[in-house]
């Protein structure tokens, strides 16, 4: 999931002041801000995190997060205006930024005793992905078109979401801990 979590993230960004300029036409103060909307976007969504936790479990938050993420990547593909392509790639980080930290928090709470072996596991998935995707996204990008290659994205970020729907509740997530808390009262 790591791998597939930073793939979208870079996979979109990569090629985005390029789909703003050359696909869409738009001027240079526009297409070289797009990416710092994007960025502002990732960078809210990773902020929000902790508040988000203590009112959900990592896995609500999570599919959460993906949903926002897919929503928002699906209507900047199909939305025509370039102001609000814009606003929408904002969005889409706002989505897509929580999923690193919180899948990397999941892997190192499923195996405590082994944190810096995981870490480094998802480390290398993270690196992977990074430098894989991006070089997909240019290949399709090149054969059909940019807007048409985000649909990959776009088809990764739905398989994160059926995996996030599909995943288990691990434990010390916020719906155990009411629980516990229940119990505690009584």
């Amino acid at each position: 999931m790591i791998f597939f979590s930073i793939a979208t993230d870079v996979g979109f960004s990569y090629w985005l002041a390029q789909y703003f300029a050359r696909e869409l036409g738009a001027g240079p103060g526009l297409f070289s801000s797009v990416v710092a909307i994007y960025l502002v976007g990732i960078i809210a969504g990773r902020f929000l995190i902790p508040f988000a936790l203590k009112r959900m479990s990592l896995r609500a938050d999570l599919c959460l997060s993906l949903g926002i993420a897919l929503a928002a990547l699906v209507a900047f593909i199909l939305v025509p205006s370039v102001p609000a392509k814009a606003v929408l790639g904002g969005l889409y980080g706002l989505g897509v930024g929580p999923t690193f930290p919180l899948m990397l928090a999941r892997g190192t709470r499923e195996f405590p005793r082994q944190s810096g072996a995981v870490t480094g596991v998802l480390f290398a998935g993270m690196s992977l992905g990074g430098m894989v995707f991006p070089l997909l996204v240019g290949e399709l990008g090149r054969r059909f078109t940019i807007a048409r290659a985000y649909w990959f994205c776009a088809a990764a970020v739905l398989g994160l979401l059926v995996a996030g729907l599909a995943m288990r509740d691990g434990p010390g997530n916020g719906a155990r801990r009411a629980g516990g808390r229940q119990e505690e009262a009584r």
